[in-house]
């Protein structure tokens, strides 16, 4: 009987989530620690280019995009084993 966390259809790398899913902490564990990604090299050459808050909505949508991430594939992960 195939559930939502091993579907035959959506064949996947469990490795590869893993790995993302280990980025998408730090980036929120970052954010938790008060480290301001405007103050990143690529934050300045955005802002150069695009402009300060243009860079700032760029990392907010990247911390938004973390978090869904996590609440999204975290549990079929840890539920998995």
């Amino acid at each position: 009987m195939d559930s939502i966390l091993n579907l035959s259809a959506l064949e996947s790398n469990q490795t590869l989530t893993v790995a993302l899913l280990a980025i998408a902490f730090i980036r929120v564990f970052i954010e938790v620690l008060g480290i301001h990604p405007e103050e990143w090299p690529v934050s300045k050459f955005l802002a150069k280019s695009r402009g300060q808050e243009w860079a700032q909505s760029f990392h907010r949508k990247g911390l938004f995009l973390s978090i869904g991430f996590i609440l999204l594939f975290a549990p079929g992960i840890l539920l998995s084993h």
